[in-house]
């Protein structure tokens, strides 16, 4: 046998000459007992701390009047409005002067320099699953499917239930500031005060269907919807069959149609006519819309 054999034979204690124990254990060997069943070393610590590396809850930041009404201070972000601890946001709609929090459970946290509604006075124990908020007015909708707003042709701390025709659930809301809107789960858009025209008359029959296959005004399924100050904005995702719809103020050109007065309903915005929308948004003279390419 050469040396190599003969010394491999004495390290694993198997040969006549056989290394002491202590031998075996600084070559972190097994002992004759367990040289079948190689020993088990501890695995190594881990490298991170993945208790130590998880995310802190998100903090809303305001700038402006919102946080303050020093002029100088508003341009420092303060953390807005005071959260329960650990609270994780899911919505955060703004208004004029206040803002409007949707926090993980669905719970309403509200607050402002300018006055803030009620959110603790809401008729409903179900959780919210998505809000908006307009000019002094919020419209949410819990997970039942059933609207409720507060601001909107009456007091920001007296919530009400918007009348809805049975089997109808909506999935989207949006506010102007004097009218609101809301997209139910078949792609129809509801409006009331003014059926989004801006004229602040309220129907007596509560919100009406303006758009969408139940709609007064017919269109495909409609998976936006959006209001600005004076105007609402109606998205289609419907591959070559999309566009956008418009109606209410056309003051700054904010509905994409030549007309010199307000369009009492929806119309479709020639420019986007055919085009995949999957979003809109509107400002107080303004409208964007989102393609799908």
């Amino acid at each position: 046998r050469s040396r190599d054999e003969i010394e491999c034979e004495r390290v694993m204690g198997v040969g006549p000459a056989r290394a002491t124990r202590e031998e075996r254990a600084s070559f972190a060997l097994p002992s004759p007992q367990q040289k079948c069943c190689p020993r088990r070393r501890p695995p190594p610590p881990p490298l991170f701390n993945l208790h130590a590396m998880a995310s802190p809850p998100p903090t809303l930041l305001a700038l402006g009047a919102l946080a303050t009404p020093d002029a100088a201070a508003a341009l420092a972000p303060a953390p807005f409005p005071p959260l329960p601890a650990g609270a994780r946001l899911t919505l955060v709609p703004g208004g004029f002067g206040f803002a409007c929090v949707v926090v993980q459970g669905g719970t309403l946290v509200a607050g402002g320099q300018f006055g803030a509604p009620a959110a603790g006075a809401l008729p409903t124990e179900s959780p919210l699953v998505a809000a908006a908020a307009g000019y002094d007015a919020v419209v949410v909708v819990d997970a039942t499917g059933a609207v409720y707003d507060t601001g909107i042709g009456r007091s920001p701390n007296l919530w009400e239930r918007v009348p809805l025709p049975p089997r109808v659930a909506v999935s989207a809301v949006a506010a102007g500031a004097r009218h609101a809107a809301a997209l139910d789960a078949g792609g129809t858009v509801w409006c009331w005060c003014g059926a989004g025209d801006g004229s602040n008359e309220a129907s007596p029959a509560g919100a009406v269907a303006a758009l969408g296959p139940a709609g007064a005004t017919r269109s495909p399924p409609l998976s936006s919807v959006a209001c600005g100050a004076l105007h609402t904005l109606a998205g289609c995702s419907v591959p070559t069959r999309g566009g956008v719809w418009a109606w209410g103020s056309t003051l700054r050109g904010q509905c994409g149609v030549a007309c010199a007065s307000a369009l009492p309903t929806p119309t479709p915005v020639p420019a986007l006519a055919g085009v995949d929308v999957v979003a809109v948004a509107a400002g107080a003279c303004h409208s964007l819309a989102l393609t799908a390419g």
